[in-house]
Formats: structure tokens, sequence, C-alpha cells
């Protein structure tokens, strides 16, 4: 996550060394989804806690592929050391609609 962030906001290349190939950092998402990805991961918390409610992080980072709403939510955060109001408040909508919503409930 950190590795995708870094190539789309630095020049040049950066790869990582997966068995024996070179992966383009760049590749891995769009611009829009690695502006996006670190707020995704701190919120969704561990691996066994996202799993846990049933909303692992694949699952939210497909849905946040799909949604512009889900990308305006999480984008104010982390600009500021200080979370203003406005963005705890998106991040707590985020979270109740699109992480605490099973799939099923969301159809």
């Amino acid at each position: 996550m950190q590795a995708t962030y870094v190539a789309q906001q630095t020049p040049g290349i950066l790869c990582l060394k997966r068995k024996q190939k070179l992966i383009d950092a760049k590749r891995l998402c769009s611009e829009e989804m690695s502006e996006t990805i670190i707020p995704l991961h701190v919120i969704s918390g561990c691996d066994h806690n996202s799993g846990f409610y049933g909303a692992s992080k694949k699952l939210i980072a497909d849905r946040l592929m799909k949604s512009k709403e889900e990308c305006q939510l999480l984008s104010e955060c982390g600009l500021q050391i200080t979370a203003l109001q406005k963005v705890i408040q998106d991040l707590q909508l985020f979270v109740i609609r699109f992480i605490m919503v099973t799939p099923k409930a969301r159809l």
C-alpha cells in the first residue's frame, strides 16, 4: 500500500521484488485508488478485525474502486495532523455505509 502511494507521488519507477519478478508499483492500482489506499487500510483495522465483521480489506477495496462517493469520504483523511470534525464525520459515515453493512444488505 505504501509503495503504491509513494510510486504515484514521486517521479521515476518504483518496483517491488516478488520472488523472481519485478512489479511496477504504479500498476498495482489507479492514481485515485492510491490516494485512498492508506486511509482505507487504517480505517478498516487489522486483517482479523475487518474479516471478523464480514468485510475483508479486498472486499472494501473492490467497493472503493467502484464508488466515487466512497473515495470522496476518504479523500481528506490524513491531510492534517489534527482531524477536522467534518473529516471525522466522513470517516464515521464511510464505516457505517461501506464497512458495517454486509454485501447482501446493500443489495
